[in-house]
């Protein structure tokens, strides 16, 4: 019976797929083939999908003039779609050895960082790790790592001692530095264990050896140790330890205490986003060290021209909030513009040359108490949009009749799968979540990886997430990966790779070409969908 539902979708696709590739399509046409599929499915025992259908079609009337489009048709048949694409998951995992599917995510739970080239551990400790709800980034090199860890911020890394052509200590001498701006725990894992081996993990700045014979449910248990640890520091810090200016959380909490000056100051007070001018070049150039020794530079020259009465906050990466207390807008963008003009003839020494960096700025007036200070962010945030838009090494005022933020998309998704029911599926559900979520983002599917490539959509600068099949005609996942690493603008992009491919070697191929992330198929769109808000989080987002 397998055998007949297996080529029953199949015709379904296929059919999918011939009416993409023509711009209409005859109502008749879609008739019988929703007449078709209840018939066919009512034999195959597939009931629910045959019931679905029947309503389908007693909705149309059979004979009509209407002609279709393929949208049309897809639009009309998603929640047919939806059922094709949930038995056909229900049927790959039956078949799996175990019947198992991954754990949901929660997208606020604890980010681990895990280094090795060891894909066969990487594997087991990825599914052990998320199988606890928490959020596993894998990386088979040093390099990447170091990237991912400026990316992601991780909450733990877990790194192996020994691995091709380098050490897990020369990543541990890097994350013993940036712990110095934050505490982040880092476990060192091998499968020497000896005592020179991890008296030296220890003077390298350890905070636990493990090995790798352990069994995952000790490993588990010493890594929510350790993530028990930095929750508590955390909640003791309320300044950003790399700027030595407050922190977000620190500007919800004292929100309540610029209400209260609002008041008193006749409700005179304004909100500033802040954010440096193409940092990421800076990184680029001169590497992360430079760039956060500008960053302090920056942050610190905020601090001494500010007033005692005003609020100065890291929001996040290059981005500064500041609050001003008993002033009007137009105070505010004079003070901002003098500010802007003063940083930018300040000079950073790289390592042969000397370089400076200009802000842009987005400001709003702070009119109403009750509103959300999130609220206030946003705004300004469109106005910094529009400074960065006309220029740059500016300062803009949002205005109460702006449209920008419903101008601009912060966000792109990218669906590359041959499979046109899976396309549909996954695109719709995103497009649910990015709603729900509130996000700037737009969605577009490939149906081949050629398809993807020859598009115009690398031409749009903002960040990707690529929802990427490893196996397709033609051009397969692996190769499109290979072209999205060699962009000049390959940064913008994170991939998530869907691999039915279960061998440590072809996933291993996948990590060192670059992808962010992997999921092995089957599994269910909701799984897919836990991954991708988790991608969004991380990305450089506004709510719309």
């Amino acid at each position: 019976m397998k055998r007949y539902h297996n080529r029953f979708l199949e015709n379904i696709k296929n059919q999918l797929v011939r009416w993409d590739e023509v711009s209409h399509i005859s109502h008749q046409d879609v008739y019988r083939f929703l007449h078709s599929i209840q018939g066919t499915s009512g034999i195959l025992g597939l009931q629910d999908i045959s019931n679905k259908a029947a309503v389908l079609v007693h909705s149309l009337q059979e004979e009509s003039e209407r002609v279709w489009t393929s949208d049309e048709v897809k639009k009309y048949c998603l929640e047919l779609l939806h059922l094709c694409y949930t038995f056909e998951v229900d049927s790959a995992i039956e078949d799996q050895p175990n019947g198992e599917i991954q754990t949901r995510i929660n997208k606020n739970a604890p980010v681990i960082l895990v280094v090795d080239d060891d894909t066969s551990f990487l594997m087991v400790a990825k599914k052990a790790l998320e199988d606890e709800g928490w959020q596993v980034v894998p990386k088979t090199d040093i390099k990447r790592a170091v990237q991912s860890f400026y990316e992601i911020q991780p909450d733990c890394i877990l790194v192996d001692v020994y691995m091709k052509n380098e050490t897990g200590f020369e990543l541990l001498n890097f994350f013993e530095e940036q712990s110095k701006n934050s505490f982040i725990p880092t476990m060192m894992i091998s499968m020497d264990h000896s005592k020179s081996t991890r008296v030296m993990a220890y003077e390298k700045g350890a905070d636990d050896f493990l090995t790798k014979d352990m069994e995952m449910d000790e490993l588990i248990i010493r890594i929510k140790r350790q993530l028990t640890r930095k929750k508590k520091v955390d909640q003791l810090l309320l300044v950003d330890e790399l700027t030595k200016v407050y922190n977000r959380k620190f500007l919800t909490q004292m929100y309540p205490t610029l209400l209260a000056n609002h008041t008193l100051h006749e409700g005179r007070a304004c909100l500033a986003v802040v954010d440096l001018d193409h940092f990421k070049n800076v990184n680029d150039s001169f590497g992360h060290i430079v760039g956060d020794k500008v960053l302090q530079t920056f942050a610190q020259f905020l601090s001494r021209h500010l007033r005692k009465e005003d609020f100065i906050c890291r929001y996040g990466g290059e981005e500064f909030v500041l609050l001003f207390s008993n002033i009007s807008i137009s105070e505010a963008e004079r003070v901002m513009n003098t500010l802007r003009d003063q940083f930018s003839m300040l000079l950073f020494d790289g390592e042969a040359e000397q370089f400076s960096c200009t802000f842009s700025a987005g400001l709003v007036e702070i009119k109403d108490v009750s509103v959300d200070i999130d609220q206030w962010v946003d705004l300004a945030d469109d106005a910094l949009y529009e400074a960065k838009e006309s220029g740059r090494n500016r300062v803009k005022v949002h205005q109460g009749s702006s449209t920008i933020g419903s101008q601009r998309t912060d966000l792109r998704i990218a669906v590359v799968d041959d499979d046109p029911i899976a396309r549909v599926v996954v695109k719709n559900t995103i497009t649910s979540l990015i709603e729900e979520m509130n996000v700037r983002c737009s969605v577009e599917t490939f149906g081949d990886g050629q398809d993807f490539v020859d598009s115009s959509f690398h031409q749009d600068p903002a960040p990707c997430i690529v929802i990427l099949d490893g196996v397709m005609p033609g051009l397969d996942g692996l190769e499109v990966l290979k072209h999205i690493r060699s962009l000049q603008s390959s940064d913008q992009y994170k991939v998530i790779m869907l691999t039915s491919r279960q061998t440590p070697d072809d996933i291993a191929k996948a990590l060192h070409l670059g992808a962010d992330d992997y999921m092995i198929k089957p599994f269910y769109n909701q799984e897919l969908i836990d991954r991708v808000e988790k991608w969004i989080l991380r990305s450089s987002y506004r709510k719309a």
